[in-house]
């Protein structure tokens, strides 16, 4: 027996208002269903957004939301207006969805945004990053608890099954939907979960994936402590236009906390969400080392800035000029 006490109240306890992301599948659904059996729950707005993909998604829309009303809760469907992207639908639905949800949330002054991501998706996400190369940081896969613009970003179910929720869903009577696009094969994500039946029957399972992501997030969080000491002692400095560190400080850094200050400098100077691509960050960071151990200046773009380092050992970022925006050199 699940207890909605215990699954919420560590994350969500002290919520001003919590939004609840719900497509309509079993997932969602049973998230909705455990909310409303806490007691002492906060206000919950539910929310479901509508890509506007398929033309069933409205009726299924409409089945949240009677749902919703028959819980006693508010509901409102948020709808994906204008274009679509003729490629990498899906990752753009995904930030489309979170634009959405989090602005409601602003909206209906809610501090909190819960969504039903579970095991499989966990496990999920940790092989596309291995496929993509992802360092440990990316391996992590999703935290239990981020910051998303405008609320706190909270997926509580992370450690149970969708097999788990599913049977859930059938024990109490909660309705739900079959999104059809989970097993068609255009998609990343379904092809992944095709090769995770296969990975299963050599050792690699679901369970074992998860640890690794646990394993991977408890490594992140010990480099991300070293280097916000190392950024620390190094005296970082920004304005508007310019942040500057003393290098030769972070020079003295193992090379995976020099890469992570150089990502955190650049992070600052660009002001920006979109991801630098790894591997030309950590080329940049080799050429930054080997310029300083032999006293060299050097002078590189990358992401719309210009990383300069002096003989001094003083690394400089600034925006490049209008004429090079968009190129990237190494």
């Amino acid at each position: 027996m699940l207890d909605p006490h215990t699954l919420f109240a560590p994350h969500i306890g002290r919520s001003l208002g919590i939004v609840v992301g719900v497509s309509g599948g079993p997932d969602s659904m049973a998230l909705l269903h455990l909310l409303s059996r806490w007691k002492k729950h906060p206000r919950l707005c539910v929310a479901t957004v509508d890509h506007g993909l398929r033309a069933e998604a409205a009726n299924e829309a409409q089945m949240v939301a009677a749902y919703a009303r028959e819980l006693g809760l508010e509901h409102t469907i948020l709808p994906w207006r204008g274009p679509k992207p003729a490629a990498g639908i899906q990752e753009a639905a995904r930030e489309m969805r979170y634009q959405l949800l989090t602005h409601h949330a602003l909206e209906t002054n809610c501090s909190h945004l819960v969504t039903a991501h579970h095991a499989d998706d966990q496990a999920e996400t940790v092989l596309l990053r291995l496929i993509a190369g992802s360092g440990i940081s990316g391996l992590a896969a999703m935290a239990t608890e981020i910051k998303r613009d405008f609320a706190r970003h909270v997926r509580p179910l992370l450690h149970l099954t969708k097999a788990e929720l599913v049977a859930y869903c059938h024990q109490h009577g909660v309705p739900y939907v079959s999104d059809p696009s989970n097993t068609d094969n255009r998609y990343g994500r379904a092809r992944v979960r095709e090769l995770m039946v296969a990975l299963a029957a050599e050792g690699l399972t679901q369970q074992r994936l998860c640890k690794l992501a646990e394993r991977a997030s408890r490594a992140n969080s010990a480099l991300d402590a070293t280097t916000d000491l190392a950024l620390y002692n190094a005296e970082i400095r920004t304005t508007t236009d310019l942040v500057q560190v003393n290098w030769s400080r972070i020079s003295q850094q193992p090379a995976e906390i020099r890469l992570r200050s150089l990502i955190s400098i650049l992070d600052a100077a660009r002001r920006s969400t979109e991801p630098m691509r790894l591997e030309r960050v950590e080329a940049l960071e080799q050429q930054i080392t080997t310029a300083h151990q032999k006293r060299q200046p050097l002078r590189k773009s990358l992401a719309d800035r210009i990383v300069s380092l002096g003989a001094d050992g003083l690394l400089s970022i600034t925006p490049a000029p209008p004429h090079k925006r968009g190129m990237t050199k190494q």
